[in-house]
Order: structure tokens, then C-alpha cells, then sequence
């Protein structure tokens, strides 16, 4: 309301301004605001020439479980207001947006719409821009825009843009010959559902690895420790040494009965 904007066609809406409306629209704009509505965020910039640091860095709607972004160093020369749309980046907003979907068979990670002005509404979409995407996974992207009242995709590369990685965790730099509405779709991602599958057979196999590991050990000093059961009580009780005697040995004198025990005898030695 307080941009006098439709929610629902604010990508299409600056465009189709008159230059009074859209000059209403840039004084409105008097501070940085984000607005979100569903599943689009609304992006009203204010730049200003004393700020050295990322004019704006927005967050964009995602099915993914990883947040995506798009972040703007700078809105071109001359630039003082800009307009970002965000959106699902799906059929169903395109068919919102009246735009037909890419001939691609990769899946789309960012719709965005940027219109640009000065002080006074003018609009400054015919100048380069330069901007990054980060989408987590992605190794690759492709890129298209709609330019004007075009519903056909036309790739960025094939009119002058340029995509440079700037890492390989997704971060990309984006340099267009102008602005309108873009889609970003990922040729090449790092599937989270294979890191899923490792960590449940992590989760699997660890435990298998520490009980063979425990079961080893203990064989191991099973083998190294005495058998009691085996051991007898002598061998635990040892008797002690007889001692031995060598001879000659005297004869033993004639033994007779001797004590008040019959039968036993006691023998002499001299």
C-alpha cells in the first residue's frame, strides 16, 4: 500500500508505469525495505553513494532446504532507487508472471525481477549489471532473461553476459548487459540425498566396525591369559622338596618286637 504496487504484478507494474506514477514511486523510497507477501519478497532499495558495503543482499523464496541468495555490490551507474522481486522459481509464478519456462531440463533455483531508476523515476535498466547468486550444491547454472513485454527466454550468454563460479560451493557471479526478470536454473548439483544416504550407512556400518574390533581384542587376551581350569590343585599348592639321600647305607641290626605294641617294630641303626 504504501508503494501503491499489486502485489501480485509488481514485476510487470513499474514497467507499465507512467513516468508521474513511477516518479511518486522513487520518492517513496526513502529508506531500504524488504516486504514479503507468500511466497515473493519485495525488495525496495535506496541507494545511497556513502555506502561502501553490499547495497542489498536478499534471500529469495527456495523449495530447497538451503536458503539461496542474491546479493548486489552495486545498482549501475546513476542509480539511486531499484525494485527486486523474488519469486518461487517454478511454472506456477511463471505462468503468474505471464512467462514461459526455458527448454531446459534442469530445475530452476532463482525468478528475479530488477528495474532500476534515478531520483526521479526515470528508469536505468539498459545498463550492465553485475551481481552474485549463491545456490548451495550447484555446480553449474544457466541463466535467461525476459526483456520488455517479451514471454520468451532468451540466455544471457548468447547476448553478451557473462557466468564466472566463484568457488565450488555454489557462489556465482552474474554480469548482464541489462535488467529485467531472469530465472536461474542449476545444471549440475551436489544431490543432499546422496550426503543423506552416506550418513545412514555411517550410521549403519560404525557400530558393525566397533563390535568386531571389541569381539578381537577380546580373543586376543582370551589367548594371552592363563587357563584355570586346567591348573590342579597341586600345581596351585606345589609340595615341598623331598631331599635326597645317598648311601652306603649301614645294615639294620635284627628287629624284634619292642613296645607295648605287638607287631611293630623298631629299627636300629648303630
Amino acid at each position: 500500500q504504501k508503494y501503491g504496487l499489486p502485489p501480485n504484478a509488481i514485476a510487470t507494474a513499474i514497467q507499465n508505469m507512467d513516468y508521474t506514477t513511477r516518479r511518486t514511486l522513487a520518492a517513496r523510497i526513502n529508506k531500504t525495505e524488504i516486504i514479503r507477501v507468500l511466497d515473493q519478497v519485495h525488495a525496495f532499495v535506496l541507494v545511497r553513494a556513502s555506502v561502501r558495503a553490499s547495497v542489498l543482499i536478499l534471500e529469495v523464496p527456495t523449495t530447497s532446504k538451503d536458503s539461496v541468495y542474491a546479493s548486489f555490490g552495486s545498482m549501475g551507474e546513476s542509480v539511486t532507487r531499484a525494485v527486486v522481486s523474488a519469486y518461487m522459481a517454478d511454472d506456477a509464478s511463471l505462468k503468474t508472471l505471464g512467462l514461459k519456462a526455458a527448454d531446459t531440463s534442469h530445475p530452476g533455483r532463482l525468478l528475479m525481477t530488477i528495474d532500476r531508476m534515478d531520483a526521479t523515476g526515470n528508469l536505468l535498466n539498459n545498463q550492465p549489471l553485475t551481481f552474485t547468486v549463491s545456490i548451495p550444491g550447484a555446480t553449474g547454472i544457466e541463466v535467461y532473461v525476459y526483456h520488455g513485454s517479451a514471454t520468451e527466454p532468451t540466455n544471457v550468454i548468447s547476448e553478451g553476459g557473462t557466468i564466472t563460479a566463484i568457488d565450488t560451493l555454489g557462489n556465482f557471479t552474474l554480469r548482464v548487459l541489462r535488467t529485467s526478470t531472469f530465472i536461474v536454473y542449476s545444471t549440475g548439483t551436489d544431490d543432499p540425498s546422496d550426503d543423506s544416504l552416506w550418513g545412514l550407512m555411517a550410521m549403519l556400518i560404525i557400530p558393525v566396525i566397533v563390535a568386531l574390533i571389541c569381539v578381537f581384542w577380546w580373543q586376543r587376551r582370551r589367548r594371552q591369559a592363563p587357563d584355570l581350569r586346567i591348573l590342579s590343585r597341586q600345581s596351585l599348592f606345589p609340595a615341598p622338596p623331598c631331599p635326597v639321600l645317598s648311601g652306603p647305607f649301614p645294615a639294620a641290626a635284627p628287629s624284634t618286637p619292642s613296645g607295648p605294641y605287638p607287631g611293630i617294630y623298631q629299627v636300629h641303626y648303630p
